[in-house]
């Protein structure tokens, strides 16, 4: 089983996932792996920036937050280890997360909704830190909706899905170092 193997980032699975296809890519060439860590971190930046702009942010400011990111010397470690990955994959599928929830919000297309949520319990599988996000998508509905309690039920399908996420990895992993 990947995800129980002791020799794996307990906790982590979509980390974990990660980590076995790009072996399965890489086999055991470094360089393999370090450019692998420098597309993933290029695409975070460039969908950081895209993110940006589909919020409404211009041009420039979204181009400046994608390259602020991208030269942000404390992602050093996220690029040169591959232990680090965990934080970019959260950061990536967060950014997704935002994107298709925002567009469920525009469309009133469930489609988009689900597939936030999706993208969701893949961050948290990812890195537990990203739940904050809801804090986003609330702001996003606020914006949207102008009624607290909209607000307020809009983010419950995000709350269960961090909670259950969350529920799994203390069952699962009981021995993983974020519950200490």
């Amino acid at each position: 089983a990947l995800f129980l193997q002791s020799e794996t980032i307990q906790g982590r699975p979509t980390v974990n996932l990660y980590i076995w296809a790009a072996y399965k890519f890489c086999r055991k060439d470094p360089a393999c792996y370090h450019m692998l860590q420098v597309g993933l971190h290029l695409a975070a930046s460039l969908l950081l920036a895209f993110t940006c702009r589909q919020l409404g942010s211009r041009f420039g400011v979204s181009l400046a937050t994608g390259v602020l990111f991208l030269m942000n010397v404390a992602h050093f470690r996220a690029v040169h280890w591959i232990s680090c990955n965990g934080y970019v994959l959260a950061l990536i599928l967060g950014l997704c997360t935002v994107l298709m929830y925002h567009r469920g919000l525009e469309t009133g297309r469930l489609k988009w909704i689900a597939g936030s949520l999706v993208a969701f319990a893949a961050a948290v599988f990812a890195h537990p830190a990203i739940v904050p996000i809801v804090l986003l998508c609330g702001i996003l509905t606020w914006q949207k909706k102008k009624d607290i309690t909209k607000t307020i039920i809009g983010l419950l399908p995000l709350t269960f899905t961090a909670v259950a996420c969350i529920g799994f990895i203390l069952v699962a992993y009981p021995d993983t170092p974020q519950i200490r």
